[in-house]
């Protein structure tokens, strides 16, 4: 029986085939199943040190993020930083933040701010530990900010 010259398998054939591949498929479950450690090596990999020091770096990053959740919950983020230092001492710190512009930063040793004061329309080449105006000190000079001092009070300025 054939068809332009291709032989038709026979459906004894067809079913002997398929006989042999399941049995083929079954023995090799069977080999699977009782070769256990196989199985245990593949699936279930033998936890490092370095994964145990992971993991507990990863719980102490969980824990500072809810200690910052629970900072961020209980301040208004919105009140200025100038809000808890009294009315009056409030008010002239206000004033005197406000009119304050960093200008540039001068890299070198030592580093230089430039800070331009709006209302009195006079710029100062400070550097750290350097003061100018009522009381304001340069506390530290960062890559595009400045940290200040007013009073025992530190606020940062940007670029």
């Amino acid at each position: 029986m054939s068809l332009k010259g291709r032989a038709i398998p026979t459906l004894s054939f067809v079913k002997k085939f398929l006989l042999v591949i399941i049995f083929l498929v079954l023995i090799y479950a069977i080999v699977s199943f009782f070769n256990k450690e196989y199985f245990f090596e593949k699936r279930l990999p033998r936890i490092s040190q370095e994964d145990s020091e992971l993991r507990s770096l990863s719980q102490r990053t969980k824990s500072n993020y809810v200690t910052f959740l629970k900072d961020i919950q209980t301040r208004d983020i919105f009140t200025p930083a100038y809000a808890d230092l009294g009315s009056n001492s409030g008010e002239d710190f206000a004033k005197i933040v406000e009119n304050l512009t960093l200008v540039g930063i001068i890299a070198g040793s030592p580093a230089k701010v430039i800070i331009e004061d709006k209302l009195t329309q006079k710029t100062f080449y400070l550097r750290e530990g350097e003061g100018f105006l009522e009381d304001v000190g340069v506390e530290s000079i960062g890559q595009d900010s400045v940290i200040l001092n007013l009073r025992g009070k530190t606020f940062e300025l940007f670029l």
